[in-house]
């Protein structure tokens, strides 16, 4: 039996508390900033478009960014370290955790989360992005986090070069569908902020061959989209996964996520019950 959550995780930044966990002052004058440029963008829709680097000491880590991406940045940070995305059923935190498969890695803030928890853990961080993937591996290298390693591939579901989506301001949105700029949650999105790039693309079954995946306590899967195609194709060795949490981005691969998994024996025990939120699963 699932449980259900109602209440919606935070859809913004938390900027009182990223304030609070702040370790200096230039970082609260970063933090103070960024809340500016968020009230601009709710205000007049402006978007930050320089190329700089923003460093940032929050709580235990060094966090790398780009200013471009800032808001979407911050707004992802306090889901993950804040609110516990991806980690609201008590089994998923990781904590016993040996080895964590992380799809759609982003900066690398799940990732993070997880070594947090499991200082131990060997983790699989996969990020398609190049922008993004760059700064996953320096907010690893700067941390000195080790035993945790970053594929900057596309897991899909047949190994060929695919087209990635990538948004100016937004990278954790890349994937191989562009969003739908019709939908109300990405209204703000502009053509001129879209561009693609040729990704090699491999499925989850060359992933666990590479790297000798025999067992997975976790695999996290947040790919705007290609869900459902990377699971259809990984079946046969989902046996070596305990616990799936992913994110369905359309009603028809919740429907069929759930139908697909349940029925090679996962159990759903937490769905999140709100428009993109999680299914969590496990054996």
């Amino acid at each position: 039996m699932s449980q259900s959550i109602s209440s919606s995780i935070a859809r913004g930044a938390d900027f009182t508390w990223l304030l609070n966990i702040a370790r200096d002052g230039s970082t609260r004058d970063l933090v103070e900033e960024i809340k500016f440029l968020n009230e601009r963008f709710l205000s007049e829709g402006y978007l930050e478009a320089s190329e700089e680097e923003i460093h940032l000491l929050l709580d235990k880590y060094d966090i790398f960014v780009g200013k471009k991406d800032i808001l979407r940045a911050m707004k992802d940070y306090t889901e993950i370290f804040r609110e516990n995305l991806h980690m609201l059923h008590q089994n998923f935190w990781a904590e016993d955790a040996k080895i964590v498969v992380d799809l759609g890695a982003n900066f690398g803030f799940f990732t993070l989360k997880v070594k947090q928890n499991s200082p131990d853990v060997k983790i699989i961080s996969v990020e398609p992005n190049v922008y993004a993937f760059d700064l996953l591996v320096k907010n690893v290298s700067q941390n000195r986090l080790k035993n945790i390693y970053p594929v900057n591939k596309a897991i899909a579901g047949q190994d060929d070069f695919l087209n990635i989506y990538s948004i100016v301001n937004a990278s954790a949105l890349s994937g191989k569908y562009p969003p739908k700029s019709s939908a109300e949650k990405y209204s703000w999105i502009r053509d001129e902020m879209l561009s693609v790039a040729s990704v090699e693309g491999i499925t989850l079954g060359h992933l666990f061959e590479e790297y000798n995946l025999n067992h997975v306590d976790l695999l996290k899967i947040d790919v705007q989209g290609m869900e459902l195609e990377i699971i259809t194709a990984a079946v046969d060795l989902l046996d070596k996964v305990s616990r799936i949490v992913v994110e369905p981005h359309s009603v028809e691969s919740r429907e069929k996520l759930t139908q697909i998994l349940t029925q090679i024996g996962f159990n759903l025990v937490l769905d999140e019950g709100i428009e993109y939120g999680d299914l969590y699963f496990e054996r």
